[in-house]
């Protein structure tokens, strides 16, 4: 497992850097860590939000 994450991150650095792969890697593009995700419900969403600190709102509140 931990040589398929190095051959994505060369493969990736790779292509980022324009040099063309020739060969394909089996799972290269395969990102295990990102596969069972989701996005927060609007639930989830508001008990963080309502959770911070008046900074933190203010905060997330400029960076939207």
């Amino acid at each position: 497992m931990a040589s398929r994450a190095k051959y994505s991150y060369l493969l990736n650095e790779m292509l980022m850097l324009g040099i063309e792969v020739n060969g394909k890697i089996k799972g290269a593009r395969n990102t295990p860590s990102l596969r069972d995700e989701r996005a927060p419900t609007e639930q989830e969403l508001r008990r963080i939000f309502l959770s911070t600190d008046k900074k933190a709102k203010l905060f997330s509140f400029l960076a939207y």
